[in-house]
């Protein structure tokens, strides 16, 4: 299991962050899918006790912000996971797969039970990319055609980031900080 120290270790921020030029400013985010963070995140413990799911992702990212301590530094937690935005272009998919348009519409169901697409469930048979992948393959896989990789570049393209930013509030704030920072 990845760790916050081994994902640190990746990011190479600290190193990122020491480059410095008096003529441009330089900017640092991350996207870290809160669905399997890992336990020893920066202020996980406390934010895993708030029920609020935009709080609880807010606290985080305040938590891990602290931990860089870099005025450069926007850090961004996705609500659930990534393929949380591909619910904002559900038609996309059964474009891409067709034959699951059927299926495709159990996940417009979800959706509109949970208001938003940062808003779908995070358990371990209902976070999104589950979801995603029962409407691709149905109930009986016998073999994968779903690549999670390449199908949230293609529909989160096709979506673009207008349609990203109106229909899921805490991806949008990012942005706004990227753009106003």
């Amino acid at each position: 299991m990845l760790t916050y120290k081994d994902a640190e270790r990746d990011m190479n921020l600290l190193r990122l962050t020491k480059q410095d030029n008096e003529y441009e400013l330089h900017l640092f985010t991350t996207m870290f899918d809160l669905y399997a963070l890992p336990d020893d995140f920066p202020g996980f413990a406390e934010a895993s006790t708030i029920y609020d799911s935009y709080v609880s992702v807010k606290a985080l990212e305040k938590s891990f912000s602290e931990a860089i301590n870099e005025r450069r530094f926007v850090p961004y937690i996705q609500l659930h996971e990534f393929e949380a935005l591909l619910f904002c272009g559900i038609s996309h998919l059964s474009k891409l797969y067709p034959g699951c348009e059927k299926r495709c519409e159990q996940l417009t169901k979800d959706l509109q039970k949970a208001g938003n697409p940062e808003l779908i469930d995070n358990g371990p048979t209902t976070a999104p990319s589950k979801r995603i992948i029962k409407a691709i393959e149905g109930e009986k896989r016998t073999h994968y055609n779903y690549n999670k990789p390449a199908t949230g570049k293609a529909i989160t393209k096709e979506i673009g980031i207008d349609e990203l930013r109106a229909k899921c509030p805490h991806f949008n704030e990012w942005i706004e900080k990227l753009l106003n920072s």
